[in-house]
C-alpha cells in the first residue's frame, strides 16, 4: 500500500473540489485536477485488478519472461532474503526451496502484493498472493 500516494490523491481530490467553487479560471484548474486524480486512481485500481487476474493464469514452472509478459515490470526484484514490505525473512518464514530471485508486485491502494519466486534456471518455483485481513 502506498499511503503517501493515497493521501496525496485524496488531498488533490479535495483541492479539485474546492477549486470548482472558486472563480472561472480556478474552476478550469479544478476540473483538470479532478481529471488527473480520477485517471490516476483508475489506473492504479485497474493495475491491481490485472495483477489478480494474471496471477491465476501463471503456473509453477512458468518462465520468468512469461511471468513478466503477463504481469509487467515488477515493483521490486529481490534475492529471496526479504518478504512483504521489504522485511527480512526469518527462520519461521523461510524462502521457497530453490529460490534465487523474487519478483514483487504491490497494490497502490490496499495492503496487498503478489510474489513470484524463481530458481537459477529462471523457472517459477513458488508464487503467493499476500493480503491483509
Amino acid at each position: 500500500m502506498n499511503l503517501p500516494g493515497t493521501i496525496a490523491l485524496v488531498i488533490a481530490l479535495l483541492a479539485g473540489f474546492l477549486l470548482l467553487l472558486l472563480g472561472r479560471s480556478a474552476r478550469k484548474v479544478g476540473l483538470l485536477l479532478l481529471g488527473v486524480v480520477i485517471c490516476s486512481g483508475s489506473f492504479f485500481d485497474w493495475r491491481s485488478y490485472q495483477y489478480e487476474v494474471m496471477y491465476d493464469q501463471i503456473g509453477i514452472g512458468s518462465s520468468q519472461t512469461h511471468v513478466q509478459s503477463l504481469m509487467g515490470k515488477p515493483s521490486q526484484v529481490t534475492d529471496c532474503t526479504v518478504t512483504y514490505g521489504g522485511d527480512r525473512r526469518s527462520e519461521s518464514e523461510p524462502a521457497p526451496p530453490g529460490c534465487a530471485e523474487e519478483y514483487w508486485y504491490y497494490s497502490f491502494f490496499t495492503p496487498e502484493a503478489w510474489s513470484f519466486s524463481f530458481d537459477r534456471e529462471k523457472k517459477l518455483v513458488d508464487k503467493y498472493h499476500w493480503q491483509s485481513p
